[in-house]
């Protein structure tokens, strides 16, 4: 981030003053030039390499009260470790869709001739048990750890939204 305009050095200012109030490093600064909604998020593994990114549709339409109520709940984010939580928790997914896609490759059909005669091309398929398991456990698995990682994100946003207040 350059100060290149008023709304730039506001936002700055205001990052600073939240990262008092909080105790915390002033973070890397980000405008996504091109955007012209309102949003923001923070980035990082932790609080010595996080990031906060804002849109130039947030700096030039919100006032100064509500940048720094966007601001304080990044920071929020950041001071949680909201973003290494979200990681693990993609993490953890992918590793049960890895266990999908190993059912997905156990299903090629087991194939053994037929002695019958008149059809000697003909195949039969036998159930795979592993391929059943791992199917349930992957996809099964995914499905409820999308469940569980929006209840999770939900419950951050709300105790975000809550220590931006104290901030």
């Amino acid at each position: 981030l350059t100060a290149n305009s008023l709304k730039d050095q506001q936002f700055r200012n205001v990052v600073e003053e939240m990262a008092l109030a909080s105790g915390l490093p002033v973070p890397a600064l980000f405008v996504q030039e091109q955007e012209q909604s309102i949003n923001s998020f923070a980035a990082g593994m932790g609080i010595q390499d996080a990031v906060i990114v804002v849109t130039r549709g947030a700096l030039e339409a919100l006032d100064r009260d509500e940048l720094q109520a966007m601001v304080a709940h990044e920071f929020s984010h950041i001071r949680h470790g909201d973003i290494r939580l979200n990681l693990q928790l993609a993490a953890a997914m992918t590793g049960l869709l890895l266990i999908a896609e190993l059912a997905e490759q156990l299903d090629r059909p087991i194939q053994h001739q037929t002695s019958d005669q008149f059809w000697p091309e003909k195949t039969h398929r036998h159930a795979n048990p592993l391929h059943s398991g791992c199917y349930l456990i992957g996809y099964g698995g995914v499905f409820f750890s999308e469940l569980i990682k929006a209840a999770v994100n939900r419950q951050r946003e709300t105790l975000a939204d809550a220590a931006a207040v104290q901030f």
